[in-house]
């Protein structure tokens, strides 16, 4: 399409050379004395990491010292915000998606900022190209504003009915398909805000969610949008997760991939590997440990070593070696992980997992289960520590809590502590009839009903055997597949761990 000079005067008039030069942005080299330019580059090489140090290398000694340093980071601030539309989207880190969403969203601002200006020839101009894009990358909330900007010019300001028809009947085409897409969206937010900061699976939500998956089903075949498909597969995943069927999420997991694989110029690699994840998870508790594994390769080598991603990839893989009782394995993917661990940031809730692995891994060390590495510094944990340092744990009762009471019972054992075992005896029954009676706890349950045996028969090999038996009948009677936890709560399964528990014991009383 061929520019025409009435486009090129109408962006003259709103861009002259002298407002050119009052755009202020980060890092054009125009600025690089200011304050707020200095202020930047510190942050970035991390020079300055607290408002006093801040408030110091500039104001020192200033009255009003902490007034000013507000000032200036609202300063940097703004041109952080300025800076944003300069992005360049032609780097080669970008992919086709990501350049033509920071591209689309860049020129519908600008569509919007050119009318108010006045400048409509050239921002019809620019919608119209831009529309076509957002179709084609199913930005359902671009292409809606963008319909309804030229629905009005070519019906209030050009009079051209061909065009004004074209644009209404997509107008009416993305309103449903947004009215579609949020509808998804709110189920899917609905139902995963019972999720935050439990791991218990929430049966008594099962009812709601199927009613909303039916829907949603319908919607899907009538509607072919990216994000819609996106909420309601993981809506359909939620609802199998919540029943224990991994069988059935497996196959949404892959019906899920191939429909965004089937979408190339739109597919995203973070959404095949979140569904390749959920594939993870059912292979676990599915024993398919095999494939399991070959789809956690799969995610680790699409994703760059140290990222959240990559982090939590490993953690499934470090699950599964642990079920697989690939101890030394498991052993060694996290040391691999460990470097990129940051334990000190409280803020990040996939670390707590990380920590259960740490203690874990101490423990299986300690009974000489694996072998460490040289230079390796794992000798140096404390259980201590270990406990204080995962507050947001007692958030959780029925979920990876769990973990911390069972590895402390662990360590006791194993250091012969058996005073101080007993000493926890009444707490742990007061945990079993408060936080462990629904059936999605009964294989912790029974486990935790188990360790109870070791005071009650003395931590005498035998008697512990004989008193245990009905809760491990019981634990048998639910294997891990068919119980209704994530496999973060049990991270080794049950079974392994109380073999580990009785090569402790001796046929003493104690």
């Amino acid at each position: 399409m061929s520019i025409s000079i009435e486009e090129i005067n109408s962006l003259i008039s709103v861009i002259s050379k002298n407002k050119v030069k009052q755009i202020e942005i980060i890092g054009n080299g125009e600025h690089s004395t200011s304050q707020v330019q200095q202020l930047y580059e510190l942050l970035v090489n991390e020079e300055i990491k607290t408002d006093e140090e801040g408030r110091e290398f500039f104001f020192d000694g200033a009255v009003n010292q902490i007034l000013y340093f507000n000032r200036l980071k609202r300063k940097l601030r703004s041109r952080l915000y300025n800076t944003l539309f300069f992005i360049d989207v032609n780097r080669s880190t970008f992919n086709e998606i990501q350049r033509a969403y920071y591209t689309c969203y860049k020129e519908s601002t600008a569509v919007k900022i050119l009318i108010g200006r006045y400048a409509r020839n050239s921002a019809i101009s620019l919608a119209e190209r831009t529309i076509k894009k957002a179709i084609k990358f199913d930005f359902t909330d671009i292409t809606l504003e963008l319909a309804r900007t030229l629905r009005m010019h070519y019906s209030n300001i050009k009079g051209d009915k061909k065009k004004f028809a074209h644009y209404k009947k997509i107008l009416k085409k993305y309103s449903e398909i947004y009215l579609a897409e949020l509808k998804a969206e709110e189920y899917y937010s609905d139902l995963i805000i019972n999720f935050a900061g439990s791991q218990s699976t929430k049966p008594e939500l099962l009812d709601v969610v199927k009613k909303n998956c039916l829907e949603l089903k319908e919607i899907i075949v009538k509607y072919n949008s990216y994000k819609l498909n996106l909420h309601s597969y993981m809506m359909f995943i939620l609802r199998y997760e919540i029943e224990n069927d991994f069988s059935n999420t497996l196959i949404v997991c892959n019906e899920a991939i191939k429909y965004f694989e089937s979408k190339p110029h739109i597919i995203s690699k973070t959404v095949v590997i979140n569904f390749s994840l959920k594939k993870l998870v059912c292979f676990i508790m599915l024993k398919r440990f095999l494939e399991g594994e070959n789809v956690a390769k799969y995610c680790l080598k699409l994703l760059p070593e140290g990222s959240v991603n990559w982090l939590i990839s490993q953690n499934y893989y470090v699950i599964l070696s642990f079920h697989s009782n690939q101890l030394q394995k498991a052993y060694s993917l996290y040391q691999e992980a460990k470097n990129h661990l940051d334990f000190d940031d409280k803020t990040i809730a996939y670390l707590e997992h990380w920590k259960v692995h740490e203690a874990l891994i101490n423990y299986l060390i300690a009974i000489k289960k694996v072998e460490i590495n040289k230079n390796d510094d794992s000798t140096n944990f404390r259980l201590s520590k270990f406990i204080n340092n995962v507050p947001t744990y007692s958030k959780d009762k029925q979920g990876v809590n769990i973990s911390i009471l069972i590895i402390q019972i662990l360590f006791l054992l194993q250091n012969g502590k058996y005073e101080e075992i007993i000493d926890r005896t009444e707490s742990l029954k007061t945990y079993v009839h408060r936080y462990l009676r629904r059936d999605h706890t009964f294989r912790s349950n029974c486990f935790i009903k188990m360790l109870l045996c070791l005071p009650a028969a003395s931590f005498h090999k035998a008697g512990v055997t004989r008193k245990a038996k009905k809760y491990i009948d019981l634990l048998k009677s639910v294997p891990i597949e068919k119980a209704n936890q994530s496999p973060e709560v049990e991270i080794i399964p049950y079974e392994m761990l109380w073999e580990f528990v009785l090569e402790s014991l001796d046929n003493k009383f104690h």
